[in-house]
């Protein structure tokens, strides 16, 4: 049926219903997403940047639990429990329709997948004998900056999601600031800041495996937190000291090689996650003078206007599952 041309054709509706059902179908997790990704393929302009913003989810954590925030909605869902403790909501990524997600504890570190076809947390390889510090996806790859526990030299790393595989990049060795943000977009990775309070800037070619010095930030920070959206970089919030939290935020304007300062947000914290998504920016969770990401707002930026606002607070539970959406027994037989 899913190789028809009834099936090809079938309205983004239609096949989140039958994402949602695919148990019905005793179908593997690959199985389903060779399947939709047939059904993409057969009208690729029109429908991948659909079956990406299906899974486009701001992601905050607590505890054993993660939260997703769906803006269009205005509403909060809760994914599937983990035995593994979530510590930090900047580690949470989405690839190619899967979650991934860093604990970073000095013992007992994970790698964790998270799919929506079986709800359902995965425990995956970490690089060997490295320890993870920061994470990013820069076209569909996962990079991640990684140091030996018995030195200090730092490692970019990325993950190879096909044969479930870490690969550290040679020439990039000792070139990573504790404490930097790292900020993907196009084929570069910008590492911003570090301790203690750097306000330098540079930026990583992920394919011509090089580094180029940029224009440094407007104030020194570490453990700040940013995105790429609409061509340009963001950074904001951070660290100066111990018990200084940031409010300051920062835009980078890539082809003048500038910073210049936007409004404040409206939380000073570190350690946060900024999302672009669907060209708005978003601030959630992160650490504050009060604590951790437990009772922190969430943020949206207002270019326009240019200030942040608040439009919703991490909860600290959530009794709806995120599933995909699910209908009638009606359309069921209308569509079969």
């Amino acid at each position: 049926m899913t190789n028809s041309e009834r099936f090809l054709n079938f309205p983004i509706e239609d096949v989140e219903w039958w994402i949602a059902q695919h148990g019905l179908f005793n179908l593997t997790e690959n199985d389903i997403e060779n399947i939709v990704r047939r059904w993409i393929d057969h009208d690729k302009p029109n429908r991948e940047w659909k079956f990406k913003d299906l899974f486009s989810l701001i992601i905050a954590c607590g505890g054993n639990d993660t939260f997703c925030y769906l803006p269009q909605n205005g509403k909060w869902c809760k994914l599937a429990y983990s035995k593994y403790d979530f510590k930090d909501p900047r580690q949470l990524l989405s690839v190619k329709g899967r979650l991934y997600n860093f604990s970073l504890k000095l013992f007992g570190s994970c790698f964790l997948r998270w799919s929506p076809w079986s709800h359902q947390w995965t425990a995956l390889p970490l690089p060997s004998k490295l320890i993870p510090e920061m994470v990013t996806v820069c076209r569909d790859i996962v990079y991640g900056v990684t140091s030996s526990s018995s030195e200090q030299v730092r490692f970019i790393c990325k993950y190879n999601l096909d044969s479930n595989s870490w690969e550290t990049i040679p020439s990039s060795d000792g070139d990573v600031n504790r404490g930097a943000c790292m900020v993907s977009d196009d084929k570069f990775l910008y590492f911003l800041g570090g301790m203690p309070a750097s306000s330098v800037t540079r930026k990583y070619d992920t394919t011509e495996i090089k580094w180029e010095k940029i224009a440094d930030l407007q104030q020194g920070r570490y453990s700040a937190f940013g995105a790429a959206c609409r061509g340009k970089i963001y950074v904001a919030g951070g660290k100066q000291h111990d018990d200084h939290y940031l409010r300051t935020c920062e835009v980078y304007d890539i082809a003048k090689d500038e910073w210049q300062f936007i409004a404040s947000v409206r939380v000073p914290r570190s350690e946060a996650s900024m999302v672009c998504y669907r060209g708005t920016l978003y601030v959630l969770g992160g650490v504050s003078k009060d604590g951790d990401a437990s009772g922190l707002t969430v943020e949206c930026y207002d270019e326009e206007a240019n200030e942040w606002n608040e439009i919703t607070t991490i909860p600290k539970q959530v009794t709806d599952s995120c599933k995909i959406s699910s209908l009638s027994t009606e359309k069921l037989q209308r569509i079969y």
